[in-house]
């Protein structure tokens, strides 16, 4: 992503420059007088190195310019926001639910999970998750499209979060895959999203999470 966005402010910037030579004109240099020639040099200097877009093409490529910029620093800005930990997500709602639920989503079992990357979702994939009530922790395992996975967590019954950390034992590059996702009643399976975040490279996306009945 970072690559992509380079690439393309670079592409945008050459072809701004190119643009700007194409129209930028050279000023008169009549030496009537020292002063009148630096003068005339400096204001024609000035001229050509801030010469705004004047043409169709000049305006389309310096408004893609500042989009790609703003995409850049919010980009840059998300990968210096830490994660919340998970034990902190699990335990901090606005919605707090009171007494216990009618519904119990903490359900030992086989669960099925998605995942969305690179513009598309991926799965479902199964995995089997036990809930342990007294602790408030929760265990799994599974497989998806990378490999085989453990995960370990915990969760609140009073704010219907779950939080999870799943690691690829044999697939492991260095980095865990955060899982952080809260009930949704009307759709009957938690919602959230997944972080990646290294020294060098950081990613997320939305994950969803749901109970097989049988």
């Amino acid at each position: 992503m970072r690559i992509l966005l380079l690439v393309s402010l670079i592409i945008l910037i050459l072809m701004s420059i190119v643009n700007a030579q194409s129209v930028s004109g050279y000023g008169s240099k009549t030496r009537t007088g020292r002063n009148h020639f630096y003068r005339g040099r400096s204001t024609n200097f000035m001229r050509n190195v801030y010469q705004g877009p004047t043409t169709p093409l000049g305006y389309v490529t310096t408004a893609a310019i500042l989009v790609l910029f703003l995409m850049a620093l919010h980009h840059l800005w998300s990968n210096r926001l830490p994660i919340p930990s998970n034990e902190d997500y699990v335990k901090n709602s606005l919605v707090v639910v009171e007494g216990q639920n009618d519904c119990n989503p903490f359900l030992s079992g086989l669960w099925s999970s998605r995942y969305y990357q690179y513009d598309r979702f991926h799965g479902p994939f199964q995995l089997s998750l036990l809930f342990d009530s007294e602790k408030s922790k929760v265990t799994g395992n599974g497989i998806d499209d990378i490999g085989q996975f453990v995960v370990k967590g915990s969760y609140a019954i009073n704010t219907n979060r779950l939080a999870l950390v799943k690691t690829y034992p044999r697939q492991n590059h260095g980095h865990d895959v955060t899982i952080q996702v809260s009930w949704n009643s009307t759709q009957t399976q938690f919602e959230g999203k997944w972080f990646i975040k290294t020294k060098y490279s950081s990613d997320e996306g939305r994950f969803e999470l749901q109970h097989e009945k049988h």
